[in-house]
């Protein structure tokens, strides 16, 4: 269900590459399309990307509402109701869904909300739904300057530095997707005998 945010920052886990760039380039693109589709296959990071936009909408002191997946909306306002959040659409609110392709079958959602905000029609409300596709094997549209930082970032802790053309093999390899190089090495660290 939608919530106000003031929780922890995700890029409070070191972990987390900020990927400010593509963050500040996504939250511009809601601002002016006011509905905005993000596709990407399993694993290759749309939930951090939307936690991450979320996070900076909220640092903007804009009204930001996240939900993990979506929910028809009858069950979605019966949902506030119960947990005490008063759902009212404000000027220039976000809502941010992951796992937007669960709401595919909501013709209500698509045809009646999302396709007026698309010419400027409707509420005062933004959308930015992230929906996964096909097979995670396809990989991220990226280059290998991009990828590098988001897995070989030095505050991750990795004890190893990684030759030029290791990181270039690997992205190679993996086509730029981050669960098949975190599978890539698990596998060579923790698995394959030495």
């Amino acid at each position: 269900m939608p919530r106000p945010l003031k929780s922890r920052k995700v890029t409070d886990d070191l972990s987390i590459c900020p990927r400010e760039g593509t963050v500040q380039q996504l939250a511009d693109l809601i601002l002016s399309r006011k509905v905005v589709h993000v596709r990407g296959t399993p694993a290759s990071g749309k939930t951090t990307l939307a936690q991450l936009l979320k996070d900076h909408l909220s640092g903007q002191g804009r009204n930001v509402y996240f939900m993990g997946t979506w929910r028809d909306l009858d069950t979605l306002y019966e949902a506030l109701r119960i947990h005490g959040t008063n759902w009212r659409p404000c000027f220039e609110a976000v809502l941010i869904i992951d796992e937007g392709q669960t709401s595919y079958n909501d013709s209500i959602l698509w045809n009646e909300i999302l396709k007026p905000r698309c010419y400027g029609k409707g509420e005062e409300i933004m959308f930015c739904l992230f929906c996964s596709y096909g097979s995670p094997s396809t990989g991220v549209e990226t280059t290998t300057c991009e990828f590098t930082p988001a897995i070989l970032n030095p505050r991750n802790g990795t004890p190893i530095k990684l030759q030029t053309d290791a990181i270039e093999y690997l992205f190679s390899f993996t086509n730029g997707h981050p669960g098949a190089l975190e599978s890539m090495m698990e596998y060579f660290f923790h698995i394959l005998p030495l």
